[in-house]
């Protein structure tokens, strides 16, 4: 069988071929997109039709939602493993520290951040 992996994304609707598989193997997909500034999320879907016969059709489905900006912008951001308390775990009633990284992901300054 040739299982399908689709790629969605509003307005744009891609399939690609992801097969076929061997056991234990993996296979790169990949789909150029066109897209405007904004919000996006992109849900890849494998096996839609489920057509083949899989221990789990429950993991064939993951999504990703993500920014499109205009580099010549600022664009501040905040990654994971941004945020940091010290102690990682305070006790009850002591002190903690929270230290925030922030990012200028564009290309101009970013004024009056706060």
């Amino acid at each position: 069988m040739d299982p399908k992996a689709r790629r969605l994304t509003s307005p744009q609707a891609l399939e690609q071929s992801a097969g076929p598989l061997e056991a234990g193997g993996t296979r790169l997909v990949t789909a150029a997109l066109q897209l405007a500034e904004g919000e996006h999320t992109v849900e890849v879907l494998v096996d839609p039709d489920e057509s083949v016969d899989e221990e789990s059709e429950s993991n064939n489905r993951s999504t990703h939602s993500f920014f499109v900006v205009d580099p010549s912008r600022p664009d501040l951001a905040v990654l994971e493993g941004d945020v940091a308390l010290t102690p990682a775990e305070p006790s009850p009633g002591e002190t903690a520290t929270a230290s925030v990284t922030v990012r200028n992901l564009g290309e101009e300054e970013a004024r009056r951040a706060s």
